[in-house]
């Protein structure tokens, strides 16, 4: 679990990047799999990501209260966390 950046969706499927730039192809759902994961270390970021406190680099405010995320190795999508979960997430990263 330590080598996993973050879990995303890509069009059907869903996927683990490593912190050394590969890709698996992960048969739970991302919702099994956030149960599955320690909430100190990971995060639901939105429907499509959860990251892991390591692979964050850092975020920008945008409009209306959301939050872009910046992690690393770099998502091939933007992370966008909606208004609802910018304060926990703020929260979460300053544990």
């Amino acid at each position: 679990v330590t080598a996993i950046a973050y879990f995303y969706r890509e069009g059907d499927y869903n996927f683990l990047k490593t912190f050394d730039d590969e890709s698996f192809l992960v048969p739970q759902t991302l919702d099994e799999v956030e149960t599955q994961l320690d909430n100190r270390l990971f995060f639901r970021a939105n429907r499509q990501t959860i990251v892991q406190y390591k692979a964050c680099t850092h975020f920008t405010p945008l409009q209306f209260g959301k939050l872009e995320l910046f992690v690393l190795p770099t998502a091939k999508e933007s992370i966008i966390i909606s208004q609802r979960r910018a304060k926990n997430f703020k929260e979460w990263m300053e544990r």
